[in-house]
């Protein structure tokens, strides 16, 4: 069982005028004991746990030590690290994107960028079609959207990004330092090459 959380608070000036703290953070807990893992082949490998999002104290997906035992919890997190990197990566040059959370039927997390700063929600409801990219740049909400757990929840893109890039760097390295094999595993590799582009080694 490995469990792996950080947290980064800054300080903002809200439209009052105060100072506010705001927070993002990433908790998750891998569900498969070392002995497992040490037996992962790249072509065979499917690590998954808990894994939850944190915007301002407000949560999104599953972390408690009680549901370890829980197989109908598990996420697959390489899946999670890499398509949050492909947010940090692209937000800049594309100030809206919406990611797909491919394991929740009908759900999608929406990225509103601007001035340094986040505007995540949780819209729910929303049809996933057939060979649609997990990643869109424009809205596709005909209607009122549905928000889930968050609705415009800001938070500061480098603290953001300095969770993701953080978190995805340290699940990197523990599988490595498990399984050196899994180096060649396709979706690993795409993290490693997501954080050296995002200046990560």
């Amino acid at each position: 069982m490995l469990h792996l959380c950080f947290m980064l608070y800054i300080c903002a000036t809200s439209d009052s005028g105060r100072m506010e703290f705001i927070m993002f953070k990433i908790n998750y807990e891998i569900m498969e004991p070392i002995e497992i893992l040490q037996t992962y082949t790249p072509f065979d490998c499917h690590i998954t746990g808990l894994f939850e999002m944190v915007a301002n104290n407000k949560k999104y997906g599953l972390y408690d030590e009680n549901l370890l035992t829980c197989p109908a919890c598990a996420v697959y997190l390489p899946g999670w690290f890499e398509r949050l990197l492909r947010v940090v990566k692209k937000l800049k040059r594309n100030p809206y994107i919406l990611l797909n959370d491919v394991e929740s039927f009908g759900v999608w997390i929406e990225f509103i960028y601007k001035s340094n700063f986040i505007d995540i929600s949780i819209i729910n409801d929303v049809d996933f079609v057939d060979g649609q990219s997990d990643m869109l740049f424009h809205h596709m909400f005909c209607a009122k959207k549905a928000y889930g757990e968050w609705n415009a929840e800001k938070i500061g893109f480098e603290e953001f990004s300095y969770e993701v890039i953080k978190c995805s760097n340290e699940f990197l390295k523990r599988i490595y330092s498990i399984n050196s094999s899994l180096k060649k595993n396709s979706v690993l590799r795409e993290i490693e090459m997501h954080l050296l582009e995002c200046g990560c080694q």
